[in-house]
């Protein structure tokens, strides 16, 4: 049984003051894709035949006044 695509949506920053920046790969899937698919928004598709957990991380920067920063965010899902 094949898995759908899931979208992996990317929220900007949100408040008075923040400017998203940019987003970047730090750890590809090593089971699947990662496609961007918009401003902020990927899609994971899964390698055919692949059941378990994957995992891909993004990392985030955003401004605010002189004040600069980034994140790392990991996601981890599980394809049945």
């Amino acid at each position: 049984m094949s898995t759908p695509a899931r979208p992996a949506r990317i929220i900007s920053p949100k408040g008075p003051g923040y400017k998203f920046t940019g987003i970047s790969f730090e750890h590809e899937p090593d089971h699947g894709k990662l496609v961007k698919a918009g401003r902020n928004r990927f899609v994971y598709t899964p390698d055919k035949g692949f059941t378990g957990k994957d995992a891909y991380l993004f990392r985030i920067c955003a401004t605010k006044g002189v004040l600069k920063g980034c994140s790392t965010v990991a996601f981890v899902p599980e394809v049945k």
